[in-house]
């Protein structure tokens, strides 16, 4: 099985890369007519710019899923049915975040499609799948489980909001959950889940080198959030709940403290603004090449704390690995508020 499903992922990670990348030049005429972002206060570019390119990566996910539900006759017939489930909820998030793109949607119809689309998930997900091995009733676990994917969603959009951002954030992500999917976890089910987005980003990436030809929109990044969250659900469940929080800790860390700060400020959080810590990072004069390969090298880091803690043999490990990636963490944090020179000289390190 091993063997198996490592191979399908490699398989569906390429074909996913492929289809993205030789499909997007394709669709750019019509995203320059009908989905153009124009230069806002929350915007890094200076002039308006396609976005949208996550209908390609979502077509490629959704095709790899229907793939995966007729050809892998390795996943056992409850995983067949989740992935019928995400594959539904992919494109129905996306064409919710396309019609945004377009023509931004109030509050309610956005939340309100997300919840819907998580209850489904949840719904379709077995009720031996579980956080605390049953310590909670159902009802609570399956809330707990939703607030966290919900906020998985939103903070995958509000990350994507600098060039290469997304990519350097989510190709480390994705692949040290597909690595442990196939290695470690009962059955590769994560690893048919990540393996498009994998190759999704990895297709998009060229279009989006700085100075992005292209966006994802809220197209993409609404479809990699709940992707992404649901995978990491399962590692929580099945694996290691320390390496599920572990692996998407900047992310995590970066949007919960700035939507903190915004809520005692009084402020709208659903408004634009540039009070991310990478966007801090932009107005403090670090490039952009900089803020990506520093989040790059982090979520590295991060992957390898992840490993680490869903190998573990005792809690004192798990909390050594914890502990090393949120230093790594509030480090990166702290050095996005201070000039590079200042942040990377050796006595600030």
């Amino acid at each position: 099985m091993i063997g198996t499903g490592f191979n399908f992922a490699v398989f569906a990670a390429l074909a996913a890369a492929a289809f993205t990348f030789f499909v997007i030049p394709i669709m750019m005429p019509f995203l320059k007519r009908h989905a153009l972002a124009s230069v806002t206060a929350r915007s890094s570019h200076k002039e308006p710019t396609p976005q949208g390119a996550g209908i390609a990566l979502t077509i490629g996910v959704v095709g790899v899923f229907a793939v995966a539900i007729v050809f892998a006759p390795f996943l056992p017939a409850t995983d067949r049915t989740i992935l019928a489930a995400l594959a539904a909820a992919a494109a129905l998030i996306s064409a919710l975040g396309f019609f945004d793109d377009v023509r931004p949607l109030p509050v309610l119809p956005r939340v309100g499609g997300q919840v819907a689309l998580i209850g489904l998930m949840l719904y379709v997900t077995p009720s031996y799948i579980s956080l605390f091995d049953g310590a909670l009733p159902l009802v609570v676990e399956r809330l707990i489980a939703g607030i966290a994917l919900f906020w998985m969603i939103n903070l995958t959009n509000f990350m994507d909001g600098l060039d290469w951002l997304t990519v350097a954030q989510f190709v480390p992500v994705a692949t040290i959950l597909i690595v442990l999917s196939v290695f470690t976890m009962p059955t590769p089910l994560v690893a048919m889940i990540m393996a498009p987005i994998l190759g999704g980003l990895l297709g998009f990436a060229p279009y989006n080198k700085p100075v992005a030809k292209l966006f994802l929109g809220d197209t993409g990044s609404l479809v990699i959030g709940l992707v992404g969250g649901y995978a990491l659900y399962r590692v929580a469940t099945d694996l290691s709940f320390f390496a599920a929080l572990i692996i998407p800790l900047y992310a995590l860390a970066d949007t919960t403290i700035t939507v903190i700060r915004r809520l005692t400020r009084g402020e709208k959080i659903w408004t634009p603004h540039r009070s991310h810590f990478f966007q801090r990072a932009t107005t403090m004069g670090w490039s952009v090449k900089q803020i990506v390969a520093t989040v790059f090298g982090l979520n590295l880091f991060l992957a390898f704390c992840g490993w680490l803690a869903a190998h573990a043999t005792s809690n004192t490990m798990t909390m050594i690995a914890f502990m090393m990636a949120l230093g790594a963490v509030l480090v990166t944090l702290r050095a996005f508020t201070r000039a590079p020179s200042e942040a990377l000289a050796p006595s600030s390190l």
